[in-house]
Formats: structure tokens, C-alpha cells, sequence
């Protein structure tokens, strides 16, 4: 394959050109028809911009015959300029111009590798002398990369820009061969830190090719780092670096401290950097007053989001600044959360570019695909559509967006955006049963209106399969009382609607869908009375306090009905840990709040009364159009 590819490469080629006499083989140690066909299209690009562009190439073959025959048929009045430091092989490569009577199309210099003293580091380069006297006042405008050798030293090809910088267009464009290799991609890495803002394209050819360029910055807004924080001290001054080492000059980095009693203050009050502007809630807040404060004191044009705990790509905001470049309507950018110091990606969503649609549909069925950490975000999209909503002390980014995405423009960075801490005190981590899953049940429903529904679910044939795809989501948030509304809206899928009865511990209701049924009827009648006769006999355990005897039916209950009610009812009563008895609680709550069983639990561990009311509201509210028979329906449930 990769053989056809290059005879059509070299074909393409050939076609643009007046070939007088055969070339050198193409391939092994000189450049092969792929990376030529790159040059042709980044020059004849250039020639568009420029009739008499300046050309300069690092190692001469096969290459500067190819491009001198380019030249002199399409742009005569170029400057073309090669050089390489083997007198032999430069000889060999001026006899092959003479031969294809190119030699006055191309400027062939012998530059022996001599020493330069870069910063503290001494590196070997092509000598200079000759090079300048031809240019001249003239500025190079593209750089073809071959040399020197990688065996002259490590990252051999590194010098070319710190010591041709000052030679170079405004637009300049370098073409590097043998990209595929690790050290051209370190070389690359190192100009792209050194020499802001460039952006890379990689291609994947024979030896791999990496064009770099520089960013044109036509709008180079202010950006606010945003860092609220409480009580994280031994993580926050690696989140504050990271901040800190960003190389866009434009920015400011915001801390709102929610009342820490760990230090937090002194400590980051000693990061002496004008760059830091510190604010302190007089008491714990939470986390989205918090967040509000950092939207308040922010004067940046665009707001970066980094948690205290997480660490930000020391390049994310220039990758930012360079997509904004080319899409300056876009409000909202986010790229992927990958685990420090590891190489697990723990959120790498798609591009939702255009796609807003897809993107709601996702978070009303699937969860919240967008990360808040590294995700940077315009202030006025805030000042129209309201801040984050202090009722929602977690998911209170997902909440945000489920209320802007129709109405932003969203762009995806095509890498990491951030570096996300796991650890057990993380806010979001975890699975369902770690968390409130009421606040994600109270999002997606409230986002329920009529017109969103239409036009989010505009590819199903009715209403009735996108109640089905809700009620599924909210079965997953193990919210079964509302997974249940929603699939008696659908009117259908009878027997998954009686398996999550089952899950609610809505036994009679159960058997009510049981006449429904249209198949395995029995199968089911059995799986009804099988859930009773564990219920009873787990509920009159936990009455007798024989916790060891109730142990045996964890494994049972769990086989038939997992995450069930049932199944973390009996958990928050035989778990020993004090936080895993709480979740459990929790969860069986969730799962059932007209459960008076799980709310007498929930009091006895010490869920306060205000909490338990606000887990209750969220769930059994009506929150939009389709719940207007709510009440009724639930009336029934009980």
C-alpha cells in the first residue's frame, strides 16, 4: 500500500513539472515522493501569497533538484538557497543540477558544521557566513529540514529556528522530514515551548512530516485562570503553578479561597506574582458561590476553570489562543481530562462543533460529556444566561450547560486540557452511589420543555421513544420513581418498566405492568414473588438487628436485582464504614423516595432534615410539561 502511495505521490509530482533527465532514486536516505508532494503543495501555497518567495533548505539530493525544477517553471525570480555540510555529497547533488540544467535556479552552499552557544547550551549548525551575505535583507519565508544528521548530536535539528529566527517572514512555514522519529518530535516540543505561539501539523508520511508555523494572533483577549478552593492546600500550589507557567502573556489568575481553615491563605499569599489576585469567602460557601465569586472578580474576556486539585498542560492556554484564532465565534472551549501521572484518559469527548444538538441529547441521556476542569469559557455567556445555580452544591457545571449548549458555539481542542487528580475526597468521582444523583435527575428533567424536546429528538418517530431513552437515563441515575413516570408516558417496554418497579421496590405496582406483559409472563411472576420473599425476610432481619444472618442475602439480592432499593437498604445496614453506610442510605433513598423505611434511616445516621426535603423536592417536583400528571402518577406508586 504505502508503495502505490508513493508512485501516485510521484506521479502528482511529475505532473507539475518539466522533467529534462532522470532523477536519483527516491526513498532510503533521501526524501521520498510523500514528503516532496508536501513541499510542492506548502510552496505553491506560498506562491499564491508571494511571486518571489525565499526558500531555504538544511541538506540537498534529490529534494533540491525537485523543488529547483518547481521554481524555475512556476516562480523564476525565487531565492533558492541550499546548504550541506558534506563537500562530497554537495558536489554530487551541483554535477545532478548541471545535468538537469537547474543550476541557476538554486543557490548550492557548502556550510561545514561549526559551534554556536545558544543560552548555556554549545550546539553544532550549518556555518552562517555565506548564507547571510546572500540574503541579504531578504527574509526566508519557507525552511525545508533535513539536516544535520541526527548522529552529529542530540535533537541535531533543534539550532535552525533560535538561530534563524531573526531571518525569518512573518509568515514563515518550516517543512521537517523523519518527523515519525522521537527526538524530531522532542525538537518540535521544544520550539513550540520556546518560540510562541506555533501551531503543528502532522503528516503521516514515509518518515513522517510536521509542517510548523507561527499563530498569526489577529485577537489576543485577556484570559482569567479561575481557581476556587477549600481546604486543599498540600494540592493547590501545583494547581497555582501550573497556572503560572503559562506562557500567554494576557492573563490573570483568580483564587477564591471558600473559607479555609488548613493555611490556604498564607500559603498562597507567599507566590509573590502580580498575576495572582487572591479573594476570600468569610465563611464556607460551597462550591458553586464559589465558582460565582470567580466569575464576579474576573476581568478576563474568557474564564479557564482549573479545580484546586488539578493541574493544567503548561501550553493549554496558547492551544486556546490558537484556535481562536480561526474560530473567533466560539464561546466555549474544552479538550480531554487525562489522570496525572498516568496515561489513563478519564474524559475524552467528541467535537460537538456545529453539533449542539447532539451534544443535549447526550446530556438529557447519557450524563455530561463536557469536563468543567480546563475547559475555558466566555464571561458574557455567564452575564446572558445567568451563573451557576447555588441550589446545585455538585454537578453544577452540568447543570449550566444543559441551559447555554443550544445557544454557544462549542469547539473541542484537539488534546489534553487538563490533568485530573483521583482521589477519594474528589468531588465528582466515583460511581452513582458516591453521589447525589438527584441533582442529575432534577437537570434533565427540568430541561424537558416542549420545544427542546422537539427539536433534540427530532430523529425518532414520536415522543414515546425519547420518554423511553429518558426513562432509561433516569433508571441509570437510579432515580426509579421518575425512570418509571417516564416509561408509563412511553407506553412501552411493559416488562423493563416492571423490572425497574422491582428496583423502586414497587412490588404491587409490579404486578399491575404484570398484566401488560407480553411475554415470559411466568418467568416474571416468579421474579415478583422471589423480590417479596427476600424483602420480608431482610426487612424482619434488620427489625431483629441479625446483621450477620443478613450478610447471606447480599450475594442473592444482587444476582436478581442490582442496585436495587432493596439491595442498598440491606447495604447501609450491614456496612461497617461510616461514609459507605451514609451513601448506601442515601442511595436506597433516591431509589425510592416515598420510601418511609429509607427516610427514617437517612435521620437515624444523621442526614439532617433540611437535606432530606431538598433530596425529596428534586425528585418529586414537577419540572415540566410532561410531569403535569406527576402527583397522580406517584400517588399510585405508593
Amino acid at each position: 500500500m504505502q508503495e502505490i502511495q508513493q508512485i501516485e505521490d510521484m506521479e502528482q509530482i511529475l505532473h507539475l513539472i518539466d522533467l529534462h533527465y532522470p532523477l536519483p532514486r527516491l526513498g532510503g536516505w533521501a526524501a521520498s515522493a510523500d514528503f516532496i508532494k508536501i513541499l510542492y503543495q506548502e510552496i505553491l501555497a506560498l506562491l499564491r501569497r508571494k511571486k518571489a518567495p525565499v526558500i531555504l533548505e538544511m541538506g540537498s539530493g534529490v529534494s533540491t533538484i525537485l523543488i529547483a525544477y518547481l521554481l524555475k517553471k512556476y516562480a523564476p525570480k525565487a531565492l533558492f538557497i541550499s546548504l550541506d555540510h558534506d563537500i562530497e555529497y554537495m558536489q554530487k547533488s551541483r554535477y545532478a543540477l548541471e545535468l538537469h540544467d537547474l543550476h541557476s535556479s538554486v543557490h548550492l552552499l557548502y556550510a561545514p558544521l561549526q559551534k554556536y552557544l545558544l543560552g548555556e547550551e554549545v550546539w553544532l549548525w550549518y556555518k552562517t557566513a555565506q548564507l547571510f551575505e546572500l540574503l541579504g535583507q531578504n527574509r526566508i519565508d519557507l525552511l525545508s529540514v533535513d539536516g544535520p544528521p541526527m548522529n552529529t548530536q542530540s535533537l541535531a535539528r533543534y539550532p535552525v529556528l533560535p538561530i534563524m529566527r531573526e531571518r525569518l517572514s512573518n509568515d514563515w512555514v518550516l517543512v521537517l522530514d523523519d518527523a515519525a522519529r522521537e527526538e524530531e518530535q522532542a525538537i518540535v516540543q521544544r520550539w513550540k515551548q520556546e518560540f510562541r505561539p506555533l501551531c503543528e501539523d502532522f503528516v503521516q508520511t514515509q518518515k513522517g512530516t510536521a509542517i510548523v508555523r507561527p499563530v498569526q494572533l489577529r485577537y489576543s483577549p485577556k484570559i482569567s485562570i479561575c481557581i476556587p478552593t477549600y481546604n486543599r492546600k498540600e494540592y493547590v500550589a501545583q494547581a497555582l503553578q501550573s497556572a503560572l507557567d503559562q506562557k500567554y502573556e494576557n492573563l490573570e489568575i483568580i483564587v477564591v479561597d471558600d473559607g479555609s481553615s488548613d493555611g490556604t491563605q498564607e500559603f498562597v499569599k507567599s507566590f509573590e506574582d502580580s498575576r495572582i489576585r487572591y479573594f476570600r469567602n468569610e465563611a464556607n460557601k460551597g462550591r458553586p458561590y464559589t465558582r460565582n465569586r470567580c466569575i464576579d472578580e474576573a476581568s478576563g474576556e474568557f474564564l479557564l476553570w482549573l479545580d484546586d486539585d488539578d493541574v493544567l498542560p503548561e501550553d493549554i492556554v496558547d492551544e486556546y489562543i490558537k484556535l481562536l484564532q480561526e474560530y473567533s465565534d466560539t464561546q466555549i472551549f474544552y479538550g480531554a481530562l487525562k489522570r496525572l501521572q498516568s496515561d489513563e484518559m478519564i474524559v475524552d469527548p467528541q467535537d460537538f462543533y456545529q453539533n449542539n444538538k447532539t451534544l443535549l441529547n447526550i446530556l438529557l441521556t447519557g450524563g455530561c460529556p463536557l469536563p468543567n476542569p480546563g475547559t475555558m469559557v466566555k464571561k458574557e455567556l455567564y452575564e446572558r444566561f445567568g451563573k451557576y445555580d447555588e441550589e446545585f452544591l455538585r454537578a453544577q457545571d452540568y447543570e449550566f450547560w444543559s441551559r447555554v449548549v443550544l445557544k454557544a458555539s462549542i469547539k473541542k481542542y484537539n488534546g489534553v486540557s487538563c490533568y485530573y487528580r483521583v482521589h477519594e475526597n474528589n468531588i465528582s468521582a466515583g460511581s452513582v452511589v458516591d453521589v447525589d444523583t438527584s441533582y442529575e435527575s432534577k437537570i434533565v428533567r427540568k430541561s424537558l420543555q416542549k420545544d427542546i424536546l422537539f427539536e433534540v429528538f427530532d430523529y425518532m418517530p414520536s415522543l414515546e421513544y425519547a420518554f423511553a431513552e429518558i426513562g432509561e437515563y433516569l433508571k441509570n441515575l437510579q432515580d426509579y420513581c421518575n425512570a418509571l413516570y417516564y416509561y408509563d408516558l412511553a407506553k412501552r417496554d411493559k416488562s423493563k418498566a416492571l423490572f425497574i418497579a422491582l428496583l423502586a421496590d414497587k412490588s404491587e405496582y409490579a404486578k399491575k405492568l404484570l398484566k401488560e406483559v407480553d411475554k415470559k409472563q411466568e418467568t416474571f411472576a416468579k421474579l415478583i414473588q422471589t423480590y417479596d420473599s427476600l424483602r420480608k425476610k431482610c426487612v424482619t432481619l434488620i427489625e431483629k438487628k441479625r446483621v450477620e444472618r443478613l450478610r447471606q442475602f447480599i450475594e442473592p439480592i444482587e444476582t436478581l436485582l442490582p442496585s436495587s432499593w432493596l439491595y442498598h437498604y440491606v447495604m447501609a445496614h450491614v456496612k461497617e464504614d461510616e461514609k459507605a453506610v451514609q451513601k448506601h442510605a442515601r442511595s436506597s433513598f433516591i431509589c425510592n423516595p416515598l420510601s418511609l423505611e429509607s427516610a427514617q434511616l437517612m435521620q437515624k445516621i444523621g442526614f439532617s432534615e433540611s437535606e432530606i426535603q431538598k433530596i425529596t423536592q428534586r425528585l418529586t417536583e414537577s419540572l415540566n410539561p410532561y410531569e403535569k400528571d406527576k402527583s397522580r402518577f406517584w400517588g399510585e406508586l405508593k
